[in-house]
């Protein structure tokens, strides 16, 4: 019977930094588009109700407005997540991740008290949670900020 040794390399993780950063930027983009395909579809709404160019711009301005609360973020937040894939991406880029979607989760969270928007605060939780676990994942691995992910 031959002896049990140990292995020379330790087994690969399944999601890599890279891997995870790859899919979050698909994710990325894909809120952009979602968020902007809703303001589009509210849009489209007031179109078939209002007659007067007043109206049709003010309701263009209102809906594409909130909805830029929501794809502005995403679609920085992508290109971030791009340019940290294909470059190097030093710490600041971790850091604005925290900045634009903190007050994302707190608005989720916002959303919960005083009306009860469970399935609305729920959507902006998952929307935002895996970009902060992405950047604090950034933060906590300083010796990656000189790499190159390719």
């Amino acid at each position: 019977m031959e002896p049990i040794l140990p292995r020379d390399t330790e087994p690969e993780p399944r999601l890599t930094l890279q891997g995870y950063t790859k899919l979050l930027w698909m994710y990325s983009f894909l809120w952009a588009l979602i968020f902007l395909l809703l303001s589009l579809g509210f849009f489209v709404g007031f179109l078939e109700t209002d007659q007067n160019s007043g109206s049709i711009i003010s309701s263009f301005l209102f809906c594409f407005g909130i909805g830029g609360l929501g794809y502005i973020p995403a679609a920085v937040m992508g290109g971030i997540v791009f340019k940290a894939y294909h470059l190097t991406y030093p710490r600041y880029i971790a850091l604005l991740g925290l900045c634009l979607y903190i007050p994302i989760i707190l608005l989720a969270g916002g959303l919960l008290y005083p009306g009860g928007h469970i399935i609305w605060a729920c959507l902006i939780f998952i929307y935002g949670f895996p970009m902060i676990l992405w950047s604090f994942k950034l933060l906590t691995k300083p010796a990656l900020f000189t790499q190159t992910m390719k």
